[in-house]
C-alpha cells in the first residue's frame, strides 16, 4: 500500500480531503471537495487518474471510488494535524457537496430519472448522514435545513421515515432563526415522512406550519402542495367533503399555474374520495387521468400509486384480469423503485387476485415474497378497511 508520506503535498491535500468520505465517493463529489480556485475540471480529473494509478485511490464499484483503510488513517491523522484547520475546511465542503446533491437529486426525483436518482441518494446515505451530523454542530447555519428538507422524498421511498424524521426534528431545533424558505421545506417533509408513520397529529402541525411560511411567502404553488397534504390528513379522518375541497383548491392552483405535480396528486386523491363513496366511475376517470400527467412526465413513483389505485378497483369490480395485469405493472415499477412497503402491498393483491383464479402456485409465490419484506402496511388500504360498509 502507499503511504501518505510517499505522495506529493498536492496529492497528500487530495487524500486528507477525500478522507471526509463515508463509504467512497464518485468522480463528482471528488472534485467538489479537493478543488482549489484555480482547478478546473480537467486538471482534477486527472489528479484523480494519477491518485488511482498510484493505488492512493481505488475503484470500489462502477463510477465510485475509495481511500485503501490504513492511507485513510494516515490522511485524517495528518490533516487533524494541520495549523490550518484542515478537517473543518474539508468538511465544510463535503458538506457543501452534500447539500448540492441532495437538491439535485429532489428535483431528480420528480422526473423521468427518479429510479437513477434514488439509487445514488442510497450509495451516498452515508454521506449525506456524516454531513449532516457536522452541520448540526454549527446551530444557525441553514445547510442542515436545506440538506434534510432535501432528502424528505428520498427517506419516504427508501423506507428510512424513522430516521429522517430525527434529522428534520433536530435541524429545526437548531435552527430557530431559520429563513421561511427554509423552514416551509423542512416542515413539509417532516409533515410527509409523520404521516408515512401514521402520526397525523405530528403531521397536521408540520403542515400548518409550512402553509403558513408558504402564505407569508405569497407562495401559492407552495400553498397548493400543502394544501394537498392537509387534504390527505381530511382524507384519514374520514373528512371527505374536507379531503374533496382541499384537494379540488390545490388542483386549480396547480392547473393555473400549470404544475404537472400539483395536478396529477390532486388528481389522483380526488379519485380516492369518489372511490370510498363507492363512484367507480368518476374514480377511474380520475386515476387514468392522474396516471396520463405522471407517465407524460416520467414520474414512476407516482404513476406506480396511480396503478396500485386502479389495481384494487379491478379487484372490487371483480376483474380479475385486469387486476392482475395491472398488479404486475404495479410490481414492476415498486420493484425498480426499491420501494419495499409498496412491493409489499401490491403482492399481497396479487396473491388475492391469483388464488381467486384458481393460480395456487402464482399466489403461493406472491405471498412467499410479501412475507419476505418488511411490514408496513399502507395507509390506503388501512383507511379502506374503516370505510363504512367496505
Amino acid at each position: 500500500m502507499i503511504s501518505h508520506s510517499a505522495l506529493t503535498e498536492e496529492q497528500q491535500a487530495a487524500v486528507e480531503a477525500v478522507a471526509v468520505f463515508t463509504g467512497g465517493f464518485t468522480a463528482h463529489a471528488f472534485r467538489a471537495v479537493v478543488a482549489g480556485p484555480f482547478d478546473d475540471r480537467a486538471t482534477l480529473d486527472h489528479r484523480l487518474d494519477e491518485l488511482t494509478a498510484s493505488g492512493a485511490v481505488v475503484s470500489v464499484h462502477e463510477g465510485r471510488f475509495d481511500l485503501p483503510p490504513g492511507l485513510r488513517a494516515e490522511a485524517a491523522t495528518a490533516m487533524a494535524a494541520r495549523p490550518d484547520e484542515g478537517e473543518e475546511v474539508a468538511r465544510d465542503r463535503h458538506l457543501a457537496w452534500a447539500v448540492a446533491f441532495a437538491l439535485d437529486g429532489a428535483a431528480g426525483l420528480e422526473g423521468p430519472e427518479q429510479v437513477v436518482w434514488l439509487d445514488s441518494l442510497e450509495a451516498d446515505h452515508d454521506n449525506l448522514r456524516a454531513a449532516l451530523a457536522w452541520a448540526t454542530r454549527h446551530p444557525g447555519i441553514e445547510a442542515a435545513l436545506t440538506l434534510s428538507g432535501a432528502l424528505g422524498r428520498f427517506w419516504e421511498v427508501r423506507g428510512h421515515a424513522t430516521e429522517g424524521r430525527r434529522w428534520l426534528r433536530t435541524v429545526l431545533e437548531l435552527n430557530p432563526e431559520a429563513s421561511l424558505a427554509a423552514k416551509a421545506r423542512v416542515a413539509n417533509s417532516a409533515g410527509l415522512l409523520a404521516l408515512r408513520e401514521g402520526d397525523d397529529r405530528s403531521a397536521g402541525e408540520h403542515y400548518e406550519e409550512s402553509l403558513a411560511a408558504h402564505w407569508e411567502m405569497g407562495d401559492r404553488l407552495g400553498c397548493a402542495g400543502v394544501m394537498h397534504s392537509l387534504g390527505n390528513l381530511a382524507f384519514r379522518r374520514w373528512d371527505l367533503d374536507e379531503a374533496s375541497r382541499l384537494f379540488g383548491e390545490s388542483l386549480d392552483i396547480g392547473r393555473d399555474l400549470h404544475d404537472d405535480r400539483v395536478i396529477g396528486a390532486s388528481l389522483a386523491n380526488l379519485g380516492a374520495v369518489a372511490d370510498v363513496r363507492k363512484d367507480r366511475a368518476e374514480a377511474r376517470r380520475l386515476y387514468e387521468e392522474a396516471l396520463d400527467v405522471w407517465r407524460r412526465d416520467g414520474d414512476t413513483f407516482n404513476a406506480a400509486a396511480a396503478l396500485a389505485n386502479l389495481t384494487e378497483l379491478a379487484m372490487a369490480e371483480g376483474d380479475d384480469a385486469t387486476a392482475r395485469r395491472l398488479g404486475e405493472e404495479t410490481l414492476a415499477a415498486r420493484r425498480m423503485l426499491g420501494d419495499d412497503e409498496g412491493t409489499r402491498s401490491v403482492l399481497l393483491n396479487l396473491g388475492r387476485v391469483a388464488a381467486r383464479q384458481g393460480d395456487a402456485a402464482a399466489a403461493h409465490a406472491y405471498r412467499a415474497e410479501a412475507r419476505a419484506l418488511r411490514k408496513k402496511g399502507w395507509w390506503l388500504d388501512a383507511l379502506r378497511r374503516r370505510a363504512p360498509g367496505s
